[in-house]
Order: C-alpha cells, then sequence, then structure tokens
C-alpha cells in the first residue's frame, strides 16, 4: 500500500539519523524533586512507571502528585469533588483489551475472561489495582489529596517551579519548589458549553431542563418517559442516547453539526428504533412556547468550523423535556504561567500554523494528482496531537523542565498515556536523555511532512490543497463509501497509531506498534483489528431484524475474536444477557 511505503520511508530516514543505541544521562546524576498535577489515569501512569524504574534509575527521583479530589481516579470516578468526573453507570465504548496494561493483566486482576465492553467501576478498579499491586502504599508515597495546585511559575534564577498548593480542608495556600513540573490533568478539566448556544435556550425561554453530559445525578428522572435533546456528535452523545433508552425515555434525538456525523452517530441501529440522529444542524431558537427548539442547517467551512446553509429548511424538534449538551471539556491550564501556554495540545484536533513549506517539496502520485495536479501547498493548520514545535513527546521544547502527560486525540487512550507516562518516566529519572532543541525541532518538522504526504492530513494543513479537493465534490460520496478516490476512512487513524507508535519505540515500550521500518508490528495489527471489530458491531447491525430490535452495539456475539495483546486470552463470548438489563 501506497501508506506503507510512505510510513517505511519516513522510519528509515529517521533511525538512519538516529545514533545506534539509545544516548543515556550520566548514572548518578544529581537528584531532582517532581511535582505532577493529577491522580487520574495520566498522572497514576507517570508515578507507576517512575516506581517500577526504581532500580534502573540513573537518578534518584522524588514525586509529589497533587490531586484536589479526596480519592484518585479522575474522571473516571463518581466520587469526590470533581466536576467533570463520570456517571456511575458508564461503560467504557471501544474494545477493552486495548486498555490492558503489559505488567499487570486482565488475567492477574480479574481471574477470568473479561467482556469486550467494560463497565466504568470495573476499569477504575483494575487501573488503581495496577498501582498498588506491587506497591501497596502507592498513594501514601505518591500522592496529597485535597491539594489544589493554584499557580505555576518557573524561577529563572533558581531553575526551579514555584508551585501554589490550596489545602482543600483549610484553604491555606503554601508553595514549593520543584526542579521538574508535569502537567496531567486530562482534557476533562472544565465543563465544555457553547455559550451561544445555551442562551438560545435558556434566554429563548425553554421550558425544560438544560444540562452538560457530567450532571447525571438526576439522570433517570431527567429522561424517563421524556423526549430527550442531545447537543453534540461525540462518543457521550451515543453513551447517553443507550442510556436514555435503558432508562425509559419515550425518543431521543441527536444534533450533530457536521452532515458527515462524529464518534458517536455512526450505529445504523439504535434500540426499538427510539433514538434519531439529525446531520448537519444546531439549535436555531426556541418555538412553541418554550417546549420545542427549532434547528438551522449547517454547512462546513474549511478547517473545522462550520456557518449557517440557507438553501435547507429549518427543522423544528418538537415537545422537548430535557437538553443535554455533549460537547465535551476544556483543559485546566489557568495554573500554570502563559510561557507555557503557547501551542498547549488541549485535546483540538486543528491549531493556527503558518509555515513556509520546502521550496522543493512535492507530494507523491495519489489517487488525487490525476484530478488536480501539484498544488502549491499554503499551510495554515496542523494537528498538535502529532505535530507540535511547541511539545515534543509532552515535553516542552523551549523549558525541557516542564512537560505534559495526558491522550489528546489518540485512538486507545489509556495505552497512549501508557505509552507516553513510560517515555517521560525515562526522561526524569535519566535512562534516557531528552533530546536536545534541535533534535525536537528537527523530528517535528519530519512528522510534519510525513503526513503532508496523507490526503486526509494535508486536506486540514493546507488551505490551497482543501480548496482544490472540495471543488471535486467527493466527500459526500466518500463518506458513503461509494468513492475512494480520496483514500481509506481509516486513513488518520494509522496516521495517530504511527505517531505512538514511534513513541513506544523510543521509550523502549514493551509492547511495540511497529517496527523498525516503521511498518506495523503483528502485535500492532492486532491493535488495529480490535479496534475494527468493535466498529462492526456499530455497522453491521440489522436494523429490520423485529427480534433483535433491543441490540445495542455493547450487545456483541463474536467475543472469541478479542485477545489479550499479552496474554492471548480470549474476551467472554457473548455479554451475557441483554444490555439494556444491566
Amino acid at each position: 500500500h501506497t501508506e506503507n511505503i510512505m510510513a517505511m520511508e519516513y522510519f528509515t530516514i529517521a533511525n538512519e539519523e538516529k545514533k545506534d543505541e539509545i544516548e543515556h544521562a550520566n548514572i548518578n546524576a544529581a537528584p531532582i524533586s517532581v511535582a505532577v498535577i493529577g491522580a487520574g489515569p495520566s498522572g497514576l501512569a507517570l508515578c507507576h512507571a517512575l516506581e517500577s524504574f526504581k532500580f534502573t534509575s540513573n537518578r534518584e527521583v522524588s514525586v509529589t502528585c497533587f490531586e484536589r479530589s479526596s480519592v484518585p481516579g479522575g474522571v473516571w470516578q463518581t466520587e469526590g469533588s470533581n466536576e467533570t468526573q463520570m456517571y456511575d453507570n458508564l461503560w467504557t465504548n471501544g474494545p477493552s483489551h486495548s486498555l490492558e496494561f503489559h505488567d499487570y493483566t486482565f488475567d492477574e486482576h480479574f481471574k477470568k475472561p473479561v467482556t469486550v465492553y467494560m463497565k466504568r467501576q470495573d476499569l477504575l478498579d483494575y487501573i488503581l489495582g495496577r498501582v498498588t499491586h506491587n506497591c501497596p502504599n502507592f498513594f501514601e508515597k505518591y500522592v496529597r489529596f485535597q491539594s489544589e495546585v493554584t499557580n505555576v511559575v518557573f524561577n529563572e534564577g533558581k531553575q526551579m517551579f514555584d508551585i501554589e498548593v490550596k489545602d482543600g480542608n483549610t484553604g491555606t495556600i503554601t508553595t514549593h519548589q520543584f526542579h521538574k513540573f508535569v502537567w496531567a490533568c486530562g482534557k476533562h478539566g472544565r465543563l465544555n458549553i457553547p455559550r451561544h448556544t445555551k442562551s438560545l435556550l435558556v434566554d429563548g425561554g425553554f421550558k425544560g431542563r438544560v444540562m452538560h453530559s457530567t450532571e447525571t445525578a438526576t439522570f433517570d428522572e431527567d429522561v424517563r418517559g421524556k423526549r430527550v435533546l442531545l447537543i453534540g456528535g461525540g462518543f457521550s452523545a451515543e453513551d447517553l442516547a443507550l442510556q436514555a433508552v435503558k432508562c425509559g425515555a419515550s425518543r431521543v434525538f441527536i444534533l450533530c453539526r457536521s452532515k458527515y456525523g462524529g464518534d458517536g452517530t455512526y450505529c445504523n441501529h439504535w434500540p426499538g428504533k427510539k433514538v434519531r440522529v439529525y446531520y448537519g444542524y444546531s439549535v436555531n431558537r426556541v418555538c412553541d412556547e418554550g417546549r420545542s427548539v427549532e434547528c438551522k442547517a449547517l454547512e462546513i467551512k474549511w478547517p473545522i468550523s462550520y456557518e449557517e446553509n440557507t438553501t435547507k429548511s429549518l427543522l423544528p424538534i418538537r415537545n422537548i423535556d430535557t437538553v443535554i449538551f455533549c460537547t465535551g471539556y476544556h483543559c485546566s491550564t489557568e495554573m500554570i504561567d502563559k510561557s507555557f501556554s503557547k501551542g498547549f495540545p488541549d485535546g483540538s484536533c486543528s491549531k493556527e500554523f503558518n509555515y513556509e513549506m520546502p521550496a522543493d517539496w512535492k507530494m507523491k502520485p495519489n489517487n488525487l494528482t490525476s484530478l488536480i495536479g501539484d498544488i502549491k501547498p499554503d499551510v495554515r493548520y496542523v494537528d498538535p496531537s502529532t505535530v507540535n514545535f511547541s511539545y515534543y513527546r509532552g515535553v516542552n521544547i523551549s523549558n525541557p523542565n516542564m512537560m505534559i502527560l495526558s491522550n489528546f486525540g489518540y485512538e486507545n487512550p489509556l495505552l497512549s498515556i501508557d505509552i507516553h507516562a513510560h517515555l517521560l518516566a525515562q526522561y526524569l529519572n535519566g535512562m534516557i536523555k531528552v533530546p536536545s532543541r534541535e533534535e525536537m525541532e528537527d523530528e517535528v518538522e519530519r512528522q510534519f511532512l510525513h503526513e503532508m504526504q496523507y490526503i486526509h492530513r494535508r486536506n486540514y494543513y493546507d488551505k490551497n490543497y482543501a480548496k482544490a479537493v472540495d471543488a471535486l465534490g467527493l466527500w459526500d460520496a466518500f463518506y458513503e463509501g461509494e468513492n475512494t478516490a480520496l483514500g481509506e476512512l481509516g486513513e488518520d487513524y494509522e496516521v495517530l497509531q504511527l505517531s505512538v507508535g514511534k513513541i513506544a519505540k523510543e521509550g523502549n515500550y514493551p509492547l511495540q506498534i511497529i517496527n523498525d521500518k516503521g511498518e506495523f508490528t503483528e502485535k500492532g495489527e492486532n491493535l488495529i483489528l480490535l479496534d475494527d471489530l468493535c466498529d462492526e458491531h456499530r455497522t453491521n447491525m440489522d436494523p429490520e431484524n423485529e427480534e433483535k430490535k433491543w441490540m445495542t452495539y455493547r450487545d456483541y456475539t463474536n467475543g472469541d475474536q478479542f485477545q489479550s495483546l499479552y496474554t492471548g486470552t480470549k474476551a467472554q463470548k457473548t455479554l451475557g444477557g441483554k444490555w439494556l438489563e444491566f
């Protein structure tokens, strides 16, 4: 495949320029202190990695993890005081085996095969069980609970971070100094509720309940026997739509801005046909004396924005009782110095970026070459998950003492977090030397030029190319699966997996996703297969089968096709009952 050839060329060049062996820092280097913000999956993964390396570390590392809540687990918790914690009945939306840890397998923890999709509480218990398995006093050793970091500033004179911490019990603020600082708050820091849309509802006199997807304390009461409107097309919309049906909602509507849908709108069957998705619409106003919501059609404006499509009629959605914003979150970055904010990968998939391409650069021939020829690049945006000239592998390029750790845009969130944590821990303890600024910038640029060879990535980044591609009028047919000139739907997924595979390789992570040539290993292919099988659960259901009208994508029957990447243990054959009745 063209994509495989491109990947092989990229990684071959990278390996030739890299030294044969990973350069190590001086043994017995001076001890350092590290502050970590957040005891969610990211913060726990980093502390666990440092604990695992304590006997092979090249320097002594003292770690303090500050957590504002009273319990660990971050967004996966339902207790404590986190604004964005999950609701108790959450299930995972991806394959369980992509969430498994290399050093603490499902066999060790659960002692039996797991289901393909996992309950929130089971996954939380697994995350916490991993860190305490070989370190029973892990939380006493690493975490300070009810300790909110309110300000982080780098002291140039002392080359230390001054970190202000507020005690959640007393309100007392104290200042501490650390050599290194790791932001691990995650991308679920603050609720993201579009102000204009909320104003249209509230100020427009909507009579029903308006809430965010995390406000689920009274969810059963808010949806049972009611007509529910979900705003947003991501996984939270998919999950809450299913939860609403489970709780007895009479009808559920999903309002998705993109006419091509979002991550959570691909199901071709919803239980009882109670869910309907409207593609390419947003709220316009409240009508019918506060009981209905009128929606306007939208069209996509490059790269990722929307404007009203006045050629389409307005859409009324009648008699709505509850509106739920499934519109995601913002990162909590207000505590860090503004000097670290530039290029911060806050979970968005597009950042403004003006870049002068090399004069001799050309895109390699692909399916569109004969249709649009060679287009002069006009780069305006990048995806900060993979191309970031401010942060390299989570390391701040201007000041490598500052690091960030979270899952920004990658598939398989726990795995990508753990892979990053594995590398950052070795940067911190001296087992792997942090690359120089020049080396980091060169690698980021190499990654960017590599991604510019992919049709979809270049379409995100390059204004001229996007205009030429859009003029072909192929996108509708592409998303309907009727035209392959634009490549494959999985192209972006492949780029992300290759990127995280490169990080795994740099950090000697036990699960190697790619080989030295940049090709997927057998394990890497198996990881992709797990996600493909879950996609099939959403798209291969028969919406016309009356006997199975109760089914959700979690009511799988092919569990024996899912197996551990580490032990080979297969998942449970079926869920063991109807998901709607769990």
